[in-house]
């Protein structure tokens, strides 16, 4: 749904971080080229977990965008967690990769896995603009999303791309009115690692 709406406004805003702005064709371009890079570098394919821990801006959407068209499964970790929490989440789910930046590569000390820092380590230019050929059901994995812990220890939760679908056409049903252009816009203030984050990140991009 989201390609469908680059086909539809491919030169509208889709995008407004700080003094930068992407469009719907940049933002699906980038997040193309983001998915091969991992698929070419990295051997990420579909089914594997990718820790994503990076601030809100533009690179935390392409990110999560990247690793969806490659089939993989995007796992948040929000930045403000404490080191213990962190290490929980990346023991418990272990994921294959995690996607940071600069600001966070020595919060990984004991991390064994891969890090990529996707503010200085993707170069865009090198690496094709097309859809990654992958075969998705409604029943493989978009992200895992980790409980507060506040009655136990944290647990991931497997959140599926049927439930995400099924979830994201009812939200953009019942939040938007397609006659008004101006209530389409949302502020992404919320922790990725909050769950009704995804209202306030795809239904505007599908919109």
């Amino acid at each position: 749904i989201f390609y469908t709406q680059v086909e539809k406004t491919p030169n509208a805003t889709a995008i407004i971080f700080e003094e930068k702005e992407l469009t719907y064709r940049e933002l699906n371009s980038l997040s193309n080229k983001l998915a091969h890079c991992l698929k070419d570098e990295y051997s990420i394919v579909s089914g594997d977990l990718i820790g994503i821990k990076l601030d809100r801006s533009e690179w935390a959407v392409i990110s999560i965008l990247g690793v969806l068209k490659l089939g993989a499964t995007y796992v948040p970790i929000d930045p403000e967690y404490t080191s213990s929490r962190e290490e929980n989440i990346l023991n418990d789910s272990k994921v294959k990769m995690v996607i940071t930046e600069t600001n966070y590569m020595f919060d990984f000390s004991e991390y064994e896995g891969t890090l990529f820092s996707i503010d200085i380590e993707f170069e865009s230019d090198q690496y094709i603009d097309a859809i990654v050929d992958v075969s998705l059901s409604r029943k493989d994995l978009a992200y895992v999303i980790y409980t507060s812990g506040s009655t136990g220890k944290p647990k991931g939760v497997m959140i599926t791309h049927g439930s995400l679908m099924n979830y994201l056409t009812w939200g953009k049903n019942t939040y938007l009115d397609e006659n008004q252009l101006s209530n389409n816009n949302f502020g992404l203030y919320t922790s990725l690692s909050f769950d009704l984050t995804v209202t306030s990140l795809f239904i505007p991009l599908i919109s």
